[in-house]
């Protein structure tokens, strides 16, 4: 029922969210059509790929302050999230690189922290399928898990310091909004809420689609873990049916 309810409400506000985003927006000045991949790109990176580190770090730290194996597997639900909403954030930055910059992708601080992000949810997976014993696999990753969350407020930090290094840049619309409305906001009220006016139509598509991945984040992560509990417990029947049939096959055997 809970599943199902979050699939209803994500789809629900996906259909607002996409009708904001390519028919509502008004098409950027500098960049055309290629800056609405911003918001999807955004949402993507804030909530997608950073919450799955924060999920992942929350994991983590449930388990090794309780040792309790649901949290290890809250931990691997937020990984593989971590891995789906990292790659697609990494693929629409080069999808607006590619016509915005002219390549699809540059080694900046940025772009790295993100890359080195996605590399430590792939090593997750690595570390878990190279250990098979449950308890040592699960404390292993519980601390391994907690560098994603470092990474973060480094990769957060890399954003401003490459809006600072090239202020001329056209990153993307907020840069030119930002730039534009710091100073006349100071001079006059009336001016400022003529900007904010201006801005809003393209500010509602990033709230619309950050309010559907919200959404989605907690349905993909809710049927991970339901996923995870229905294997455990078809394995559970398994051994017990395995257990069942043994002491059969041994009541069987002619007593010496």
């Amino acid at each position: 029922m809970k599943l199902r309810i979050l699939a209803i409400l994500s789809a629900a506000t996906m259909v607002p969210a996409l009708y904001m985003i390519f028919l509502f927006a008004p098409t950027e000045a500098l960049q055309g059509n290629a800056q609405r991949i911003f918001y999807i790109h955004v949402p993507l990176a804030a909530i997608g790929a950073y919450g799955s580190a924060l999920l992942l770090f929350i994991g983590c730290v449930g388990f090794l302050i309780t040792s309790d194996l649901k949290w290890d597997r809250f931990a691997a639900c937020s990984a593989e999230m971590g891995v789906v909403f990292t790659s697609a954030q990494l693929l629409t930055a080069m999808m607006w690189a590619k016509p915005i910059w002219g390549i699809w992708y540059t080694f900046d601080a940025r772009g790295t922290l993100q890359l080195v992000l996605l590399l430590i949810f792939i090593s997750y997976f690595m570390l878990r399928a190279y250990l098979p014993d449950r308890e040592k696999r699960a404390k292993l990753c519980g601390v391994f898990g907690l560098l994603g969350m470092v990474d973060v407020p480094f990769n957060y930090l890399s954003i401003w310091g490459k809006l600072s290094s090239c202020p001329s840049s056209p990153l993307h619309f907020c840069t030119h909004i930002s730039s534009s409305g710091a100073s006349p906001s100071r001079k006059s009220k009336k001016r400022s809420t003529t900007l904010l006016k201006s801005s809003w139509p393209m500010n509602n598509p990033f709230l619309f689609g950050a309010f559907a991945l919200v959404t989605i984040v907690f349905f993909i992560h809710n049927w991970l873990m339901s996923s995870r509990q229905r294997d455990l417990e078809k394995k559970l029947d398994q051994l017990k049916d395995q257990l069942k049939d043994s002491r059969i096959e041994s009541n069987r055997r002619p007593s010496m």
